[in-house]
């Protein structure tokens, strides 16, 4: 796809052809070492999918990697699908220009390249945006209005019995998109949605889906938040 980007985005975007592209291009950079969003929380120990020796192996021993199971087709379509609401609610909800999320893209800043779902404009600067669907009934671990992270600290005092205010790599994944695009925000936004026999039709989806709610927590480009996290 040919797509020019907006000259509001600072940060140099590479755009991939299609998701073929864009996932070769990916396990190339894992395989030379390279750090993306989700790579970064495995290396932390918080992705529920890869450990820190998965990441090891990927560079150093691919061959010892179990072959994972592919994706189940419907769930990407799925995701996919939601995607385009998740963005049209968002844009709806915070009056923010987006762009890119039909794109397959890429921003990258040394070792880190990271795959923003969409950029956004509002009057108070650039950011990027990561689209999440989540099952209503996990509704009650995530913020229950906008909720606006600037310090580490503000991290702390939103966390309940000592669980920070989404799942932790979420937050990690947001700000390895803010220290590879260097932008002023980003904004995680979580739609919280599931299939049903009567709900509104989605494009590009074939079941009626049933939105509950949405949350968005916006986490701010700061030093002393992005070591901590980092």
């Amino acid at each position: 796809m040919t797509a020019t980007v907006p000259t509001w985005i600072p940060c140099p975007v590479d755009i991939h052809t299609g998701r073929d592209a864009w996932l070769a291009s990916r396990q190339d950079r894992i395989a030379a070492g390279g750090i993306g969003s989700t790579t970064a929380a495995a290396l932390l120990g918080l992705s529920p999918w890869r450990t820190p020796w998965d990441v090891w192996a990927a560079v150093h021993a691919p061959h010892l990697l179990e072959e994972r199971k592919p994706a189940d087709p419907r769930l990407l379509a799925r995701g996919l699908a939601l995607e385009g609401l998740a963005d049209r609610l968002y844009r709806e909800e915070t009056g923010a220009q987006t762009w890119g999320v039909d794109l397959h893209m890429t921003v990258s800043s040394g070792v880190l390249s990271v795959s923003p779902d969409a950029f956004c404009r509002t009057p108070d600067g650039v950011g990027v945006v990561e689209y999440k669907v989540i099952q209503p009934w996990k509704r009650g671990g995530y913020p229950s209005a906008d909720l606006e992270i600037r310090t580490l600290a503000d991290l702390d005092a939103a966390s309940s019995m000592g669980r920070w205010p989404v799942d932790r790599q979420y937050v990690v994944q947001c700000v390895a998109h803010l220290l590879a695009s260097g932008l002023d925000y980003c904004d995680l936004y979580c739609l919280f949605a599931q299939d049903v026999k009567v709900g509104a039709a989605v494009a590009g989806w074939d079941t009626p889906v049933a939105v509950e709610d949405t949350a968005r927590m916006r986490i701010w480009r700061d030093g002393d938040l992005c070591d901590a996290v980092a």
